[in-house]
């Protein structure tokens, strides 16, 4: 019934003002020259998807500022750039007003819209140029609304969008539903909102007469605390034709008396002024108020044109003060849940910084999330804090909303305000949306907020874009410190602002010591960033199902620090990963004290343990694109491959173009690249210490010294590798530093020494011939440890060590059996790790080696004669009687013990055997069905239907498994 009543008022007002009207203007909002691509949105003319719902938010200021005055809205049009003449079926344009000053996914789509605009029924064909459409009814304007104009069409096939003109806005003033369906023009759902809009021409045929209009009311605004007094400002607009002088203004508050006041000025049409009263109000003690204020007898004529416009208010609710909350169950406490607590943010804003302190329980969020994208008073110095009550994250859990079915993003928090924290808290991920989806999802704006101490848990076990924990976009100074992320597709992921290089991009993010659990695929996932620290974080393990993944990755970044990170268990496929790393001298982009150590993540995986790839443009484009630079040193990379790759790549992998020289700066320092073939495993062909693209990217490495890389075999043995690649060119691999210094007068200071690692979680060396072999590095002062380095000798890699003068080390413990068998023979690789021979007569070392899996035993062997000397190997012979007749697989613990050994961390060494396992007899295989080749079987025999196995030969099966 409301709504008839304001539509019948507003036709009044247009039969009144239709009989006064007087000559039509064009308003071209909008002049801005880009346009939108084939492919992207906004795009008033766009069928990249079958269909298209989108709606476009001018506000009553921008057309103020062009001059208009409330009229009738006769036609609209938008300026298309290039065509795509494909028929727009059920074209149609509506229009409205909305209070709210930009379009968000929370609000969603604005409603009670007019049709004012219905396309030919063979469809609308853009053509070249400004697109007119005339509307038919016109659509009145008070001058004061905020108009929103809606577009929508709906084919059944898809091909690209005609491009139009489209202007940058600073607020959301676009959004849009795309999709391949039927019924898009009543879909509720919101794509993506838009920080540009169509440029636009509107036609307003203006009103002749006498208006005064109270066109806004400027204070008092949220948020007001109780008891706090304001001035009344009211702003006064002539929206008709006749000049206004003066009038008799007033407001009135909820129970209060009137307060008028005399008016007096000049306003022509389109003019506004402020008045503000001389007396102030005063909030009451609680609860909202109403303040209402009004004008009257403009040039002292008494009633004008349009009285509906006379009166403008505002209701509202007080401000929550500064200070601690309480939320929970509890008789005591301020809020029953989240969402009451949110609510009562939204509704009256807040006086000062907020602290929240949750009860323990389970907490659930509304559809869609808590929705802290619009706070009244926060920001600056007011912050708002959520965290549990007993300062345990495990108290504390909460899921975002389980609505089904699942549509659009679905966050448990989506934060648009600054200066927002979350410490202590359990989030649960049990109902994933839309690719943006997260548990925190921090949109442009949400400057300096924190996340700290928090667990973070997705439950779903969907390896998606749609899993992820903390989401950002252009936030600056952001924090991520302390917290734990299990199983996530993205734990950490920000897409920056994506402008000019430097200060342009999102600055100041800090993810310091998390930890991140069975990654799916990204686990700091970063772009367009700058002066960002990744320091002290532990990312351990991919996900068992996953198959590729980034642990650390940057792009379009400037002067980004990566240290003191470890990256270890079932490596991701680049575990630090940089592209376009901008920066100049001194701002480098800096990679040290990281450690790396681990296995391949697939059987054919290539890995690239420390990969970069510059990019590079001598001359000013837009984003500018200067050189790349990158500090690598004291990193340490323990790589345990049993991958069958052939592909070449390297421990550090660098790529640049193969046409511009230097397009990098590269100082590659002190740094430990080393890896070894696990058990029973061959070293990939294709593996190289450093690996290097072209000659260009060979030619922006400035500096290459005082590395370890060091590649072997499955015995602990130097691999017949490259240690260094220049492209796949047999004459630019060398197999020695010696030639690879002569060729390139690089690394001439550097060594190829086993570390004597004691294992994949434990990459701290232990061999004394490579002790010391650093050299000082002003940014390099502390270990991966936060230990201080050795001021004039430091260590290569992340740590500092010292040496034990004795210490022996097991290598490897080896045995194999394709099929099963009895009487194997058992071996085991010692090294001399220490700084002196070891005389095995003076101090007996004992192997003993402990096999688990279908038939358990262990052995021992003792080594009391002989010399090994420093830095040298020797393989011993355990046992010839192995017993691994029965298929299956065996484990190999081996561990060595010397009593003078004074380093018994790699003393122990661990493999795999896999037997194959026999199939029961008697084994019966059906040959006649099917096409496909029987089960077990290799063959170069056809098949067919009809005749089972065809007649050619070679049909073969082993009967100890699969071939």
């Amino acid at each position: 019934m409301k709504k008839h009543l304001q539509r019948l008022a507003m036709l009044l007002i247009m039969l009144v003002f239709g009989q006064q009207a007087f000559s039509q203007t064009l308003y071209t909002v909008g002049t801005g020259t880009a346009t939108n691509t084939t492919m992207s949105y906004p795009a008033a003319y766009g069928n990249y998807w079958y269909g298209s719902r989108q709606q476009y938010m001018i506000r009553a200021s921008e057309l103020q500022a062009l001059g208009a005055t409330p009229g009738n809205i006769g036609s609209i049009a938008f300026d298309v750039a290039t065509v795509v003449a494909t028929p727009l079926q059920g074209y149609t344009i509506k229009m409205g007003t909305t209070t709210a000053n930009d379009f968000t996914t929370t609000a969603g789509w604005v409603s009670g819209l007019s049709t004012v605009y219905s396309g030919p029924s063979t469809g609308y064909v853009p053509v070249s140029g400004w697109n007119t459409h005339l509307f038919t009814p016109a659509y009145f304007w008070d001058g004061m609304s905020n108009l929103v104009i809606e577009v929508c069409f709906n084919n059944t096939a898809y091909t690209s969008n005609a491009s139009t003109r489209m202007t940058a806005t600073t607020w959301n003033s676009s959004m849009a539903r795309n999709a391949d369906a039927a019924g898009i023009c009543a879909d509720p759902t919101i794509t993506a909102t838009y920080l540009n809009r169509p440029n636009m021409q509107i036609s307003i045929t203006g009103i002749s007469g006498r208006d005064l209009a109270a066109s806004a009311l400027l204070s008092p605004v949220a948020p007001m605390g109780a008891g706090a007094s304001a001035p009344v400002t009211v702003r006064l607009m002539n929206t008709a034709s006749d000049p206004i002088t003066s009038a008799t203004v007033g407001y009135q508050m909820t129970g209060g008396s009137v307060v008028t006041e005399s008016w007096s000025g000049s306003l022509s049409t389109g003019q506004t002024a402020d008045h503000t009263f001389s007396t102030n109000l005063t909030a009451p003690s609680s609860g909202s108020f109403t303040v209402q204020a009004f004008v009257s007898d403009a040039n002292g004529l008494g009633a004008d044109l349009n009285q509906a416009n006379d009166t403008v208010s505002r209701t509202i609710i007080l401000a929550i003060p500064g200070g601690t909350y309480t939320i929970g169950a509890s008789a005591t406490a301020n809020y029953p849940t989240v969402t009451a607590a949110v609510n009562a943010m939204r509704q009256g804003g807040i006086a000062g910084s907020i602290n929240f302190l949750i009860e323990p329980g389970t907490y659930f969020s509304p559809t869609g999330g808590y929705d802290l994208t619009s706070i009244v008073g926060a920001g600056g110095s007011t912050t708002i804090g959520f965290s549990s009550l007993t300062g345990s994250a495990a108290d504390v859990i909460l899921y975002n909303d389980t609505t089904s079915p699942v549509s659009g993003a679905r966050h448990t928090f989506n934060v648009s305000v600054p200066g927002v924290s979350f410490s202590s808290l359990t989030f649960a991920r049990a109902n994933i949306g839309s690719t943006t989806s997260a548990a925190i999802n921090f949109n442009t704006g949400a400057h300096n907020a924190s996340v700290t101490g928090c667990v973070f848990n997705d439950l779903l076990g969907v390896g998606n874009f749609a899993s992820n924990a903390v989401r950002l976009g252009d936030c600056n100074g952001v924090s991520i410190i302390g917290n734990q992320f299990n199983d996530f597709y993205n734990s950490i992921y920000q897409i920056g602002n994506g402008g000019s290089v430097g200060s342009a991009y999102s600055s100041g993010l800090q993810v310091i010591s998390n930890t991140i659990n069975r990654c799916r695929y990204n686990g700091i996932y970063l772009i367009s960033v700058s002066n960002c620290l990744v320091q002290n974080n532990l990312l351990d393990g991919m996900h068992p199902t996953a198959t590729f993944g980034y642990g650390i990755y940057f792009s379009r970044c400037y002067k980004a620090t990566v240290s003191e990170n470890t990256i270890q268990g079932i490596l991701p496929v680049y575990p630090i990963y940089f592209f376009n790393f901008n920066g100049d001298p001194a701002n480098t982009n800096r990679v040290v004290n990281n450690v790396i150590s681990g296995t391949n993540i697939t059987a054919t995986a290539t890995h690239y343990p420390i990969f970069f790839s510059a990019s590079f443009s001598a001359t000013a484009t837009a984003p500018a694109n200067p050189r790349d630079y990158a500090d690598v040193a004291n990193n340490t990379v323990n790589y345990v491959v049993s991958s069958t790759s052939t592909t070449a790549y390297g421990l550090l992998h660098i790529l640049g173009s193969t046409t511009a020289a230097n397009n990098a700066k590269f100082r590659i320092v002190n740094n430990i690249l080393y890896a070894r073939a696990g058990a029973g495993a061959t070293l990939p062909s294709g593996l190289r210490g450093i690996y290097i693209s072209a000659t260009q990217a060979r030619d922006s490495i400035d500096q290459s010294n005082y590395n370890n890389i060091r590649l072997e075999d499955n015995a602990g043995a130097p691999a017949a590798r490259p240690l260094v690649g220049v492209t796949t060119t047999a004459a630019t691999n060398y197999n020695t530093l010696a030639a690879w210094t002569a060729a390139s007068g690089r690394d001439a200071n550097s060594v190829s020494i086993s570390p004597n690692f004691a294992s994949i979680t434990n990459a701290i060396p232990s061999a004394a011939a490579m002790d010391n072999l650093g050299t000082p590095l002003s940014y390099v002062t502390i270990d991966r440890t936060g230990g201080s380095r050795n001021p004039v000798t430091p260590d290569m890699g992340a740590y500092e060590y010292t040496p034990s003068s004795i210490d022996l080390g097991l290598v490897s413990v080896n045995a194999s059996a394709s099929c099963p068998a009895g009487g194997q023979p058992l071996t085991a690789t010692i090294r001399n790790v220490g700084a002196s021979a070891f005389d095995f007569a003076l101090d007996p070392a004992t192997v003993t080696v402990n096999v688990s899996g279908p038939i358990p035993q262990s052995f021992t062997a003792t080594i009391n004669s002989g010399i090994l000397d420093t830095a040298s190997t020797m393989t011993i012979t355990v046992t010839n009687l192995l017993d691994l007749s029965i298929g299956g697989a065996y484990t190999l613990a081996g561990n060595l013990s010397a009593a003078t050994d004074g380093n018994l961390a790699n003393n122990s060494s661990n493999s795999t055997v896999a037997v194959q396992v026999a199939n029961p007899s008697p084994y019966t295989q059906d040959f006649n069905t099917g096409t496909a080749v029987p089960a077990g079987f290799t063959t170069n025999m056809t098949r067919n239907a009809t005749a089972g196995v065809g007649q050619s030969g070679c049909l073969r099966r082993n009967v100890y498994g699969t071939l």
